[in-house]
């Protein structure tokens, strides 16, 4: 017998990050982010790149989205994170 979504324990992960251009520690954004667990990058707003400073854009990629849809991003770096996670419940 499953569980019903109503009887299980289910939440998210929500992460404290300190993002910072990894040759200019000065320039920094600090941000609360949900953890997609099955990411293998950081992917924030293009809008947000100015906050970082001038950070090096590596390459242009493809990006899948949560309706399995695809854009262009770009692939910055180098970066540095620090995080503090804290699970929450939805």
């Amino acid at each position: 017998m499953g569980l019903k979504n109503e009887d299980a324990d289910v939440g998210c992960v929500v992460a404290q990050l300190k993002l910072t251009n990894f040759p200019y520690p000065s320039k920094a954004l600090l941000l609360s982010a949900l953890v997609d667990t099955s990411a293998a990058y950081i992917a924030l707003p293009n809008a947000w790149r100015d906050s970082l400073g001038d950070i090096e854009q590596l390459t242009e990629i493809g990006v899948e989205m949560a309706d399995q849809s695809t854009k262009r991003g770009y692939l910055c770096g180098p970066g540095r994170r620090h995080c503090r996670w804290s699970p929450k419940p939805l």
